[in-house]
């Protein structure tokens, strides 16, 4: 059995390692496992022993290559729609033409329709290629905003 002194020695140091360990869990030592994720990736990556996390301009590069990729892709299915680096700064436009595909969206958004749009930029532009431009623009939608 342990005496009166004994218990009060016990739970007073009982209470000072309780209360180091609540501080030092809460300034971050010692570490929590976390898991370090490459952005965009699915690969855990550690850098001495700690997780790395990628800086601002890590994510955005690794944002503008994702773009980058989606954009090549949705060129591929769009033959009318261009992107490159000489015009518009590598903004998707309307092939051989200075007219961005955003610009297409915005006039028919003013005008009301694609026959109101071509009949506005003929003889140099054509329905389908602001039909191509349109389609181009709603698969990059699509593929951007998929869930999975």
């Amino acid at each position: 059995m342990m005496s009166a002194r004994q218990v009060d020695d016990y739970s007073c140091n009982h209470e000072n390692e309780m209360s180091l360990l609540a501080q030092s869990s809460s300034h971050g030592w010692p570490p929590k496992k976390r898991s370090g994720r490459i952005a965009g990736g699915n690969r855990r990556v550690t850098v001495r022993g700690w997780p790395y996390r990628p800086r601002a301009h890590d994510r955005e590069a690794a944002f503008r290559r994702r773009i980058r990729f989606i954009l090549k892709e949705c060129i591929k299915k769009h033959p009318e729609v261009s992107i490159e680096k000489g015009i518009f700064d590598g903004i998707p436009h309307v092939r051989e033409l200075r007219l961005s595909v955003g610009d297409v969206l915005s006039q028919i958004y003013m005008r009301g329709s694609i026959k109101a749009v071509a009949d506005y930029y003929a003889p140099h532009v054509t329905e389908e290629q602001i039909k191509e431009a349109v389609a181009f623009a709603q698969d990059v939608l699509e593929i951007t905003c998929d869930p999975h």
